[in-house]
């Protein structure tokens, strides 16, 4: 019976200490250092056997004045980096987001923030909390403030781009944004064409460049680039005489016997290998139903020694 009633005064007393030095006897750790104060005041925001009370946190915190003024009104003068948003959460919890004995840094105090705690208004108008943050380089000077035409709420590493948000200059010339990514390569490096005759903005392989437009091979003509450009760091060049009987006097000997003098560019005629369709484009050409191919003809040197 004697210890019975010593186990009881123990009890008593302990009890009796949690309630005069709570921040003594069941403290988990220090306070946010915006909450020094309270080391000894426990039940300004504890309520005892029901925890933490929202009423008791909004009695310091005014929820329009949160991230404007400090609790006692003094204006924030630090640049904000998120404009204040407490006052259009969907539901007033603070224990989302905040907790606190987590030591004297604020942000270690701070547990979690997701956009589905908004009001539907402003979590799909990232601009309104935002404007501080929003980025300055040349890609997002040329697009809107819909920021979730590319990023997510979740993370904001981009996941997806449309290139239809540029402006059309900017979306006509890849190189505005790409320049530093285009391939090393000979091929790549002597083209001067617009990427997009090639790719696609959806996916960069495989490309749909086709040679057939320019000319179709065959089993006479490989595709083998050096057979044709000799300078593989200019792709718009390319010489007829690399691999045949043609020469230039032959060639010009037989083309004056048709009455054709303008042959240099020998794809303005000659889309393969056969001399059928060159004599059909060039009676084409003669009556105006077709143009010269808009390019640069190549290495067809005037020698009449050839």
């Amino acid at each position: 019976m004697k210890t019975f009633f010593v186990h009881l005064l123990g009890i008593i007393l302990l009890i009796g200490l949690i309630i005069k030095y709570p921040d003594i006897m069941i403290n988990p750790g220090d306070l946010s250092i915006g909450h020094q104060d309270l080391k000894t005041k426990c039940f300004s925001c504890h309520t005892p056997f029901k925890g933490i009370r929202i009423e008791k946190c909004l009695a310091c915190h005014e929820l329009k004045k949160i991230g404007v003024t400090t609790v006692e009104g003094k204006p924030i003068t630090t640049p904000n980096t998120v404009k204040p948003f407490h006052d259009v959460l969907l539901k007033i919890d603070c224990m989302t987001c905040h907790t606190d004995h987590r030591g004297v840094e604020a942000k270690r105090n701070f547990i979690y923030f997701s956009h589905n705690l908004l009001m539907m208004d402003v979590k799909s108008n990232c601009y309104s909390c935002h404007k501080y943050k929003l980025p300055d380089d040349f890609i997002h000077k040329q697009v809107g403030n819909d920021c979730s035409s590319c990023h997510s709420t979740t993370r904001w590493q981009i996941e997806r781009f449309d290139h239809s948000l540029l402006k059309t200059i900017v979306g006509a010339r890849c190189s505005f944004c790409h320049k530093k990514s285009k391939p090393g390569d000979v091929l790549h490096q002597g083209i001067r064409m617009d990427c997009r005759e090639c790719h696609t903005t959806t996916y960069w392989k495989p490309s749909t460049f086709e040679h057939d437009r320019y000319f179709r091979f065959d089993r006479r003509h490989p595709p083998r680039c050096e057979s044709c450009h000799q300078n593989l760091a200019d792709f718009k060049r390319y010489t007829c005489y690399s691999c045949h009987e043609h020469s230039y006097r032959k060639i010009a000997a037989e083309h004056r016997e048709e009455g054709i003098w303008n042959f240099k560019n020998c794809i303005d005629c000659h889309r393969n290998g056969q001399e059928a369709e060159g004599k059909r484009n060039w009676k084409k050409i003669k009556r105006g139903r077709s143009n010269f191919m808009n390019l640069e003809y190549g290495d067809h040197k005037e020698d009449e020694n050839d």
